[in-house]
């Protein structure tokens, strides 16, 4: 399925990719050098994502399962 990770400030797209969950589209982005600064990631499930290198500054976590 077609992901869109997208800005909560403009709505702007910031990263997209065909994968099956977003968890997986963060780490194909994070791999590939993408900021999600600003990224709306409310109600993420991002449960056992490998975030290292990530830079999620302003990134709207609320709801979402960082466990």
């Amino acid at each position: 399925m077609k992901i869109q990770i997208k800005s909560w400030v403009d709505s702007g797209i910031i990263f997209e990719c065909e994968t099956e969950t977003l968890k997986i589209a963060i780490e194909m982005g994070i791999k590939k050098g993408i900021k999600f600064e600003y990224a709306n990631l409310d109600g993420a499930n991002l449960d056992g994502a490998n975030l290292v290198r990530a830079n999620l500054d302003g990134a709207n976590l609320v709801r979402a399962n960082l466990v």
